[in-house]
């Protein structure tokens, strides 16, 4: 058993299929699968069993009981690896950031500029990747420190569990807490009649495409469970929200509607935001960091002092 295969099997894990884990890693699926089975004939039994649903599959129950070992082990290895790089370059200020891919504006950019204009000497590095792989990436210490977005209450628990605090130790983290939303905005194109409205209804936009990213595995189902309606009722498109300028483009020649709970402030050409009515959900956007102090202390520190000058104001 060696670190490659270990991290072949939390990936699969994360991503809950062979197709899915491979594509994010950009590893080949056949080696991806070829790793997990030589730990599972090394051990002699099944980690993951397949579902009914086409390239899904599970835990088994031995899987289940060795996955936080297997865990353990990766986060030991990529602490162990933290502190020798820490070590070796004590005289090289750098940060790698990690930012979710998302149109919503969440005061990363302006908030790496600032900080960057006081300590021009620090090197930042910004990794603009699916949430999932963010979290992945900073949980194996990757990255330094990210900006995340995440959902409130029990989904905000099981998704925090699932995918960060149970790979990485609370003590090991600083967290803030940029912003918090309990509204819904849908952009759409200023040509569409109920753009002169100042909120509007799901049911009013029934015969809208909605528009979400391709990398948000769970987004529409979740959107479309915050008014209490299922997303099999509603037309959808996954685009990917990296290409931010043609997805604006797209929703000001009318071509879909843009969902949003943190949105750019400044004005978007050809697009109107309406707050949507009846919405039950909630969102948090966070700063999340691990390390040894330094660079990225002070980071974390200008960015909680910068936050909290912002809820006063």
């Amino acid at each position: 058993m060696n670190w490659s295969e270990l991290e072949a099997i939390s990936l699969v894990n994360l991503y809950g299929g062979y197709n899915e884990a491979a594509k994010e890693s950009k590893i080949h699926v056949s080696l991806l699968s070829k790793r997990v089975a030589n730990v599972e004939n090394e051990l002699d039994l099944k980690l993951f069993r397949r579902m009914t649903r086409k390239n899904s599959i599970v835990l088994t129950s031995q899987g289940e009981a060795l996955m936080p070992l297997f865990q353990q082990m990766l986060n030991t290895r990529a602490s162990m690896l933290n502190q020798a790089k820490a070590y070796l370059n004590l005289n090289e200020d750098s940060i790698a950031v990690g930012v979710s891919v998302m149109l919503g504006d969440l005061g990363a950019g302006r908030l790496m500029s600032d900080f960057f204009a006081l300590h021009p000497h620090v090197r930042m590095t910004t990794i603009i990747k699916s949430q999932a792989e963010i979290m992945r990436l900073l949980s194996e210490g990757v990255l330094d420190c990210a900006f995340i977005c995440v959902p409130e209450g029990a989904a905000f628990g099981d998704y925090w569990t699932k995918l960060f605090a149970s790979k990485c130790g609370e003590d090991q983290l600083t967290i803030t807490a940029l912003a918090e939303s309990r509204e819904m905005w849908v952009g759409i194109s200023e040509k569409d009649t109920i753009a002169r409205k100042e909120s509007v209804t799901l049911e009013e936009l029934r015969y809208h495409c909605f528009i979400f990213d391709r990398w948000g595995e769970n987004e529409p189902a979740g959107f479309f469970a915050g008014f209490g309606a299922n997303a099999e009722d509603y037309e959808t498109s996954a685009e990917n929200f990296l290409n931010k300028d043609y997805i604006y483009r797209m929703v000001a020649k009318g071509a879909g509607v843009l969902p949003q709970m943190f949105y750019d402030k400044q004005p978007i050409p050809g697009i109107k935001f309406l707050r949507m009515e009846n919405w039950m959900g909630a969102s948090r956007a966070l700063f999340v960091a691990r390390g040894y102090g330094g660079p990225l202390r002070q980071f974390a520190q200008f960015v909680k002092e910068s936050a909290g000058q912002e809820q006063k104001g």
